[in-house]
């Protein structure tokens, strides 16, 4: 019986961590999606990325003299926000938080 109860165990625990490395990989490539998705402006224009995103939820401007187009947005009641650092009115940069 002592037997059948550690092989029960060590089945249940195998289960499990196939099952993290396998959500793992979906949300690495989810990841790996939205990274695509957002390089893809760079060195874009602002316009025609308020054309795609429309009217940015926040302008932030940082004391060293950068600027960030920030965009949230809501999907299973998981809060979205991209960030677009911006420039000479060009995107140079991005980053993205909670988004797949």
């Amino acid at each position: 019986m002592k037997y059948l109860i550690n092989f029960f165990i060590i089945v249940s625990l195998g289960f499990f961590l196939h099952s993290c490395t396998t959500i793992d990989k979906k949300a690495n490539k989810a990841i790996s999606k939205e990274e695509a998705k957002l390089s893809k402006w760079l060195n874009q224009p602002i316009s025609e990325l308020k054309i795609e995103f429309g009217k940015p939820d926040l302008v932030e401007e940082t004391p060293e003299g950068k600027t960030f187009l920030v965009y949230k947005s809501k999907k299973y009641l998981i809060k979205c926000e991209r960030k677009f650092e911006v420039k000479g009115g060009r995107v140079i940069g991005f980053s993205s938080s909670g988004c797949f």
